[in-house]
C-alpha cells in the first residue's frame, strides 16, 4: 500500500521532468482560463506605492500647525489632483486633494520641534467640503493626526522584496502585484501536454453501434474535461483493446508526429488483477524486452526504472493507480470506472501533476437516506461526491459504486471520509472539497 502523499510526490516528479518553461506577456497570461505557474523567482526593484499619497478625497494640512487647527477658515492652495504633482504645502494653508493624489511636500519648519507627518481630513470633517474653493472650515470633530489617511511609500511593496518565488501561481492578485512595479512579461511553465488513452475490448465510441458485451466510452470524454480544468492541455484522445502491441503501437504512432506529441500519457482501465490488465502487459512486454525509463533512477529515485509501477492506495473508489513509462513516453494509469477515474484526477493528478490551485476547504455535515447510518472501508479514506445544500449540509446516497456516473453529475464537493471511519451517522461532520 503507498500513501496517497507518496504517490503525489511520483506525480510531482513527473511534473518537474517535463515541464518546460516561456516567457509570456503579463496580458496574455492574466487571460489564460487557469492560473499559470511561475517559472522565476521575481523580486522588485520599485517600491509599491511609488510615493505617499491620500487614501481618500480630504484636504492635507499639517497636524500640528495652529493656524489650521483654530477652528477657523483656513486659506486653500491649488488642488492636488491624481496624477499630477502638487506644489508644496506651506504653513497656514490646506490643500484639497484627491484619492491617490501625492501627498505634498512640507514647506516649512517643525512645530515645537516635532517630527510628524502630514495628515489628510476627509471632507467629511469639514463645514462646506469642495465648495468654498479659496478656504476650508473644518468641524469640531476632524481629527489631526500624524500620517492619518496617508498611504505610505513602499508599504505594499519594498525594494527588493519577492513578488513570487517559482512554482507560484499567478493569481490576480499576484499579476497585479508584478504589474504595479512595471514588469510586462514573467517566465511560465507550460501546461504539460496530455494524451488521453481510453482501454478494453468492452468499450465502444460514441457514434458507433455497440457489441452484445459492450458499453459507450464515457471516460474519455469525462476525463478530457477535467483534465483540461484542471490545466493540462490535452493534445488528443486514442482508444486501445485489449492487446498490448496493439497499444504500444497506437501511442508511438502518436508521438511520432512532432506536431502533436505529448508531454505524457493519461489511460483509464488495464491496471486491476485480471487476465487481460492491458496496461499490465504492456509494462511486462517492455520489462521483458529490457526498455529503461530514461527519467527513472538518478533522476527520480521515486519513479520505476522499468516499466509500470502498480500501487494499491488507501482510498476508495480510486485505490489502484500505477506510474511509469512506456512506448517512450512518462505515463500515468488510472483505474478504469468512471468515478475512479474522476476522483484519481481530482485528488492526485490536479494539483500534484498538473499545479492547479489547491481546492478551498470545508466542513459539511452530512445527512444519510432516511437518517440510517451508512458503512465506510476502515483503512481507506472514502471520497464521496454530494451537493452542498443552503445549509452547508450534503446529503449522501445508499451507494457508492464507482460505475454510477450520472449519480454524480451535481456534485459540487467532494466529501472526505477519513480511514478510520467505519460508520457515517446522521449528522456527522467531515471535510470536503469545494468543486
Amino acid at each position: 500500500m503507498v500513501s496517497i502523499a507518496d504517490y503525489r510526490e511520483k506525480l510531482f516528479d513527473i511534473l518537474l521532468l517535463m515541464s518546460s518553461w516561456e516567457y509570456r506577456d503579463l496580458a496574455q497570461v492574466a487571460t489564460h482560463p487557469m492560473p499559470l505557474r511561475a517559472a522565476q523567482h521575481v523580486k522588485s526593484a520599485e517600491q509599491v506605492p511609488r510615493f505617499d499619497n491620500s487614501q481618500m478625497d480630504g484636504f492635507v494640512v499639517h497636524p500640528n500647525d495652529p493656524e489650521v487647527v483654530a477652528g477657523k477658515p483656513v486659506p486653500l492652495l491649488p488642488m492636488a489632483a491624481a496624477g499630477h504633482n502638487p506644489e508644496p504645502l506651506t504653513p497656514g494653508f490646506a490643500m484639497p486633494i484627491m484619492t491617490g493624489a501625492k501627498i505634498p511636500d512640507w514647506n516649512g519648519a517643525a512645530f515645537d520641534d516635532d517630527e510628524c507627518d502630514l495628515c489628510v481630513v476627509p471632507v467629511e470633517e469639514t463645514v462646506a467640503g469642495f465648495d468654498d474653493l479659496a478656504h476650508v472650515t473644518f468641524t469640531p470633530q476632524a481629527t489631526f493626526e500624524s500620517g492619518r489617511f496617508v498611504r505610505y511609500r513602499g508599504s505594499d511593496i519594498d525594494y527588493d522584496e519577492e513578488l513570487c518565488a517559482v512554482g507560484d501561481h499567478l493569481t490576480p492578485a499576484r499579476l497585479g502585484s508584478l504589474a504595479s512595479v512595471g514588469l510586462t512579461q514573467i517566465a511560465v511553465f507550460k501546461p504539460l501536454r496530455v494524451l488521453v488513452v481510453s482501454t478494453g475490448d468492452e468499450v465502444c465510441q460514441p457514434g458507433l453501434r455497440p457489441g452484445a458485451a459492450q458499453i459507450y466510452d464515457s471516460n474519455t470524454s469525462a476525463a478530457v474535461a477535467a483534465l483540461s480544468a484542471a490545466g493540462a492541455h490535452v493534445v488528443g484522445t486514442l482508444h486501445a483493446p485489449d492487446h498490448p502491441d496493439l497499444l504500444l503501437d497506437a501511442v508511438r504512432s502518436w508521438q511520432a508526429d512532432e506536431t502533436r506529441r505529448a508531454d505524457v500519457v493519461v489511460s483509464m482501465g488495464g491496471i486491476s488483477m485480471g487476465a487481460r490488465e492491458v496496461i499490465r502487459l504492456a509494462s511486462e512486454l517492455e520489462v521483458q524486452q529490457g526498455v529503461e525509463n530514461w527519467y527513472g533512477g538518478a533522476q527520480s529515485p521515486r519513479l520505476p526504472n522499468s516499466g509500470m509501477e502498480f500501487c494499491r492506495l488507501p482510498m476508495q473508489p480510486g485505490g489502484p493507480q500505477a506510474v511509469g513509462q512506456l512506448a517512450g513516453i512518462p505515463w500515468v494509469a488510472l483505474p478504469g470506472n468512471p468515478v475512479s477515474t474522476l476522483v484519481s484526477i481530482e485528488v492526485l493528478l490536479r494539483t500534484s501533476m498538473f499545479g492547479a490551485p489547491p481546492r478551498n476547504r470545508m466542513s459539511v455535515t452530512v445527512h444519510t437516506p432516511d437518517g440510517e447510518p451508512l458503512s465506510s472501508p476502515v483503512g481507506k479514506t472514502q471520497m464521496r461526491f454530494a451537493r452542498l445544500d443552503a445549509d452547508g449540509s450534503v446529503r449522501l446516497e445508499w451507494s457508492n459504486s464507482s460505475h454510477l456516473l450520472h449519480m454524480q453529475a451535481d456534485a459540487t464537493v467532494l466529501v472526505m471520509i477519513p480511514q478510520d471511519v467505519s460508520v457515517i451517522e446522521n449528522g456527522d461532520t467531515f471535510e470536503a472539497l469545494a468543486l
